[in-house]
């Protein structure tokens, strides 16, 4: 794991060697025991703490670019390559997986340590990804959309209330609310994908909401969520939960 933690840091490492790194970490994590999360925490704790999470969300901001997804005010660039842009698409899924499975459990630990706000803040750099794809609806990316919004969730489920809050303090409860309540035409987006999208976006709506009632911004997401589409959406997204079970 150390040598993941220096190419998580590291942003001008090639792209092969940045996936088959966070290969590695992701088959490490899904062994059992807890190595490998300790060791990552132990590193997100200390004083590598700001490059690794700058890394991350250099990373992220690339990808975007790459994918034709502006992530920041200097706008979106497109892929030069179909090598490129599979390239991108690849590591990113990757990063967002890798933010998923080291806050299951959730870990409240890992969880604070990759956000608490400031530039090097996880749910910002995932949240804008998600608003940027509701601005391109491009077919080919609706799995990395599904990806940042579970990356988003898994940062706040528990609820973390001081992701959660930062969550509400972003634009992606409200990119949610919206894409959740929008028709994707089947014969464009595969109907798999649409209803891994939906499950993705309610995980990060849920997450939103819980613990509404003192929250004026959570409150202000229920109007865009009209009762009986999300009731229809609601359902889709329960078939397909229990499709996964």
């Amino acid at each position: 794991m150390p040598l993941v933690l220096l190419v998580l840091a590291d942003v001008t490492l090639p792209a092969p060697l940045f996936e088959h790194a966070l290969h590695f970490a992701l088959a490490a994590l899904s062994r059992p025991g807890a190595a490998a999360r300790a060791q990552i925490l132990a590193a997100l704790s200390g004083e590598r703490r700001t490059a690794i999470l700058g890394g991350i969300r250099h990373r992220l901001r690339s990808f975007g670019a790459a994918l034709g997804l502006a992530v920041d005010d200097s706008g979106g660039a497109e892929a030069e390559g179909l090598s490129e842009y599979e390239q991108a698409l690849r590591g990113a899924l990757l990063l967002l997986r890798l933010i998923q499975e080291l806050c299951a459990g959730p870990d409240e630990d890992i969880q604070l340590a990759l956000c608490g706000g400031g530039e090097h803040d996880c749910i910002d750099v995932a949240a804008l990804l998600l608003l940027a794809w509701e601005g391109r609806l491009d077919a080919d990316l609706l799995p990395l959309a599904r990806h940042a919004a579970l990356a988003v969730a898994a940062l706040c489920e528990g609820p973390c209330d001081a992701n959660q809050r930062a969550l509400l303090a972003s634009p992606a409860p409200a990119s949610a609310a919206r894409l959740l309540a929008k028709p994707f035409p089947y014969d464009v987006y595969p109907a798999s994908h649409v209803r891994s999208l939906r499950a993705a976006l309610a995980a990060l709506l849920r997450c939103a909401l819980e613990g509404s009632a003192r929250s004026p911004r959570a409150a202000a997401l229920w109007p865009l969520l009209r009762p009986r589409l999300l009731h229809e959406r609601l359902v889709d997204v329960h078939t397909e939960w229990q499709r996964l079970d």
